[in-house]
């Protein structure tokens, strides 16, 4: 009857403790509206609506992640950045109508290493190996990162140079 109750409450008790492991709390951190923000920046930056627009098909010589990273922080890339949010209400208005997201205000989109002088901050790198867009979420550039995303380069119609 002991080893009957003992197999009756295991079969009870472990089934509902590993579905608990699974309901942990979500990590604030990872909810950061900053932060996400930063990160719908730059997927649309990655996107290829955006890419239609920007002059970096014409510019690129090769389909590597690392060339459009590198691309996206350089004069004319930065020059295609959407305004920040403390912009003005026509520019709001101009973003919403065009579903273009905005940089929210006190974050900031870094090229592949953490600066040490910013606080909130999205790290975009790339892996070529992968054909990957990397994005690494820091609260705090002294402290590890909250999380990283990866998501695909974009496919261009145009081969690499051919105009």
């Amino acid at each position: 009857m002991r080893a009957l109750r003992r197999l009756l409450f295991a079969l009870i008790c472990v089934p509902g403790l590993l579905a608990l492991d699974g309901c942990s709390a979500p990590d604030p951190a990872r909810e950061d509206p900053v932060l996400l923000q930063l990160e719908r920046v730059a997927r649309h930056l990655t996107g290829p609506r955006h890419l239609r627009a920007s002059a970096f098909p014409a510019l690129r010589t090769s389909d590597r992640p690392s060339e459009l990273v590198s691309f996206l922080f350089s004069d004319i890339g930065v020059a295609e950045w959407p305004p920040a949010d403390d912009s003005s209400e026509m520019s709001r208005e101009q973003m919403n109508a065009t579903n273009t997201p905005m940089f929210p205000a006190g974050g900031a989109l870094v090229f592949e290493q953490p600066d040490p002088r910013m606080g909130r901050q999205l790290v975009l790198s790339a892996d070529d190996r992968s054909g990957e867009i990397v994005a690494t979420a820091y609260l705090d550039p002294g402290r590890p990162p909250v999380y990283t995303q990866r998501w695909p380069m974009p496919e261009f119609r145009e081969p690499p140079g051919g105009r």
